[in-house]
């Protein structure tokens, strides 16, 4: 915030109204990302037992694997600056581009057996947070509140089991997250 108010003093084309909408973007676009970060991670985890016996180990790569897997954000509009060619499509400049990301995240030219959920994945070039001037400003604290979560979780929701292993999903094309993931002791 202190990084935008700098801005807004020093250029007059950022006007209130547009630094409070940045504010509120950055508050509750990382808040609900995250929550449906953990909250997908935490029940692919506990679909996959092998994997989450590897947890303890593997933190770092599970939080991407997750990422890349089950990504809390599906999908990102955008504006071509110029023309296109991509196979046999053409784009033409200021078209609105869909880009599902979470296609992206399954493509087999870039992951090998994209399907498998692997926390041990080294080469996870996902793009769950956007990539290059495009990546999420909250990225890394997204990924830090994730290896606490699925650390915390792992530890004390251990003798618990999922009661349905298909939850119901919010109805967001955007966003991927479960209106609830019912648990119980075992």
């Amino acid at each position: 915030m202190s990084k935008l108010i700098e801005v807004q003093q020093s250029q007059s084309t950022l006007d209130d109204a547009s630094l409070i909408a940045n504010a509120i973007l950055l508050v509750f676009g990382g808040h609900e990302t995250t929550t449906n970060l953990i909250g997908n991670g935490w029940l692919t985890l506990k679909q996959h037992p092998e994997q989450l016996d590897k947890l303890d180990n593997h933190l770092s790569t599970a939080v991407e694997e997750c990422l890349r897997f089950e990504s809390p954000f599906q999908r990102i509009g955008r504006v071509s600056t110029q023309p296109i060619t991509l196979g046999d499509i053409q784009i033409r400049a200021n078209h609105r581009i869909l880009l599902i990301l979470s296609a992206a995240n399954r493509d087999p030219a870039i992951f090998q057996h994209p399907n498998q959920f692997t926390i041990t994945r080294s080469d996870n070039a996902h793009i769950a947070f956007g990539h290059g001037i495009h990546l999420c400003p909250g990225a890394a604290l997204s990924r830090l509140e994730a290896k606490i979560a699925f650390s915390l979780l792992k530890k004390r929701l251990h003798h618990w089991q999922l009661v349905d292993t298909t939850p119901a999903w919010q109805p967001n094309l955007g966003l991927r997250g479960m209106l609830t993931c019912p648990l119980q002791a075992i």
